[in-house]
């Protein structure tokens, strides 16, 4: 199974089986090029889908004028059009942000890896309270500051925090409507992370989390910028896992067994003491091959995420060992009313993306669902 996941920005990208329309329409949407789209081709609504989920900093004016020039051809109110009007406009940072938006982007761009002016220090501090921590360059934004001031534990312990997290709950909270703070982190990704890595500062947690995103994330920018800032120990073969299981022990527990071989990777699993199953199920059951383990011990977990956490069910039920094997002893469909339950949490904004992910890999495409992901997408 494909072990990665794409956020729209840091969206989406597996496959498995599913009726043809899902194949077909998947396909169309991950592999979309611009170039070789027809302006016939806008009446299909997986082209639609495809050209919403086309990655924003992919746009170009080529892009813009290709798309216009097609979906000038659509009925008035049609979502493309509404969602064309908002996107091609030019992404003005608010007024009341401009200036502290301005004075971190010189922060960024500073040569030193520790401000010593203690105006421009605590005018930092008083920044970083104003940066929220929803999304992941949220988080790598509020970490360089702090290194910046020289508060390294406060920096390491932000990283620590998204490593300790499951991949699932990092993957959750993808927004229409981004920060400030976030476009600019964003915009300044690769500053960021060269700072926090090669900071003389003790690297582990940042060589964690590079590991966690070239493990859990498969963005082809973030991955190259992680490819180019690693020192070597970034390969996992310098980094010693038990020095820093303390930091985050799930993650590094994953790390482990992926250096395993099969057979010594299912008896570890099999010792629950040491990785319960409520571990396993996170860290473990989406993003290794578990087959030989599939047994009776796993139901009642099993049984749990489906009562308790039903969308993370539906992502483990990609195993298709599993999820045989899981209705055969349930006597029953996995999850009755998967499409009405994937639709109804579309309402949920932090999961919308993970939703429509599933919603679009199984091939429930429609002009309804068009239309949410054109609003969700176009800041509306």
């Amino acid at each position: 199974m494909e072990k990665k996941l794409l956020e729209q920005e840091i969206v989406l990208d597996e496959i498995k089986f599913m009726p043809q329309v899902g194949i077909e329409g998947f396909r169309i949407i991950s592999s979309f090029d611009i170039t070789k789209l027809r302006c016939d081709q806008f009446s299909n609504e997986v082209h639609q889908m495809a050209i919403i989920l086309y990655p924003t900093d992919a746009f170009n004016e080529k892009f813009l004028i290709k798309v216009r020039n097609c979906v000038v051809k659509l009925k008035e109110g049609h979502p493309l059009k509404q969602w064309l009007n908002r996107v091609a406009k030019p992404d003005a940072t608010l007024a009341a942000n401009q200036k502290d938006i301005t004075f971190l982007n010189e922060v960024i761009n500073s040569q030193f890896n520790l401000i010593t002016d203690l105006k421009i220090k605590e005018k930092i501090i008083l920044k970083i309270s104003s940066i929220p921590d929803n999304s992941l360059p949220e988080k790598l934004l509020r970490s360089f500051l702090y290194l910046m001031l020289g508060n390294v534990s406060r920096s390491d312990n932000i990283l620590r925090e998204i490593t300790a997290r499951p991949p699932f709950i990092n993957w959750q909270g993808y927004s229409g409507i981004q920060s400030d703070y976030h476009k600019l982190a964003r915009n300044n990704l690769n500053k960021i992370l060269q700072k926090i890595f090669n900071h003389p500062a003790d690297r582990r947690s940042a060589e964690l989390l590079g590991l966690y995103f070239t493990s859990f994330f498969n963005d082809p920018h973030l991955i190259e910028m992680i490819t180019d800032l690693k020192s070597g120990s970034l390969d996992g073969a310098e980094l010693s896992l038990r020095y820093v299981e303390r930091i985050s022990p799930s993650f590094v527990h994953y790390l482990h067994f992926t250096r395993f071989s099969d057979e010594r990777r299912i008896k570890n699993l099999r010792d629950l003491e040491r990785f319960p199953l409520s571990e396993q199920a996170y860290w473990d059951w989406a993003f290794l091959d578990i087959d030989p383990l599939i047994s009776d011990h796993m139901l009642q977990e099993l049984n749990t995420i489906e009562k308790q956490d039903k969308l993370w069910f539906i992502y483990l039920m990609d195993n298709e060992k599993l999820s045989d094997w899981y209705i055969a002893k349930m006597h029953r469909s996995f999850l009755i009313g998967k499409r009405q339950f994937l639709r109804s949490q579309l309402e949920e904004k932090s999961l919308f993306m993970l939703s429509l992910f599933k919603l679009i890999q199984s091939g429930d495409i429609d002009a309804e669902l068009i239309k949410q992901a054109a609003t969700f997408l176009a800041h509306d």
